[in-house]
């Protein structure tokens, strides 16, 4: 958490796209950070990005191209996204879509995994609230 005063820092936007197929997808993240600091947070702009194209491509009846968004932006995102001390169940929930996928029904296993990955973006703004403005 950073601690300087409000007043010594700067608002700085953190930019990310992702293509695929195509289609591209860009994202942006408030960063609050202290001059002469490079900002940080890239991999929630990434995942952000990864997020609303794979969005785009189920409501595009793709669920394939929605499931490697989600995939990547899952992994863009990485582990580090909660505290500890949350009950974070989108793991379960996660394994959950790949046997919807498994058992054919790819549209419903993209459905989960995007609202998964939309949740621990989510999480991960909330653990970085200090210094994510959104």
């Amino acid at each position: 958490m950073n601690t300087q005063p409000a007043s010594e820092k700067s608002q700085v936007v953190v930019r990310a796209e992702h293509s695929y197929k195509g289609q591209s997808a860009t994202a942006v993240v408030k960063v609050w950070t202290a001059p002469g600091r490079t900002a940080g947070h890239q991999q929630l702009a990434g995942s952000r990005a990864w997020l609303a194209l794979g969005q785009e491509f189920l409501k595009h009846q793709d669920p394939e191209a929605a499931i490697y968004c989600a995939r990547a932006g899952l992994a863009e995102l990485g582990d580090d996204y909660t505290d500890p001390q949350t009950v974070d169940d989108t793991g379960m929930k996660l394994l959950a879509a790949q046997e919807r996928i498994k058992k054919g029904f790819a549209a419903d296993g993209a459905t989960v995994m995007l609202r998964m990955l939309e949740t621990r973006t989510k999480l991960y703004a909330k653990l970085h609230a200090a210094e994510v403005a959104e």
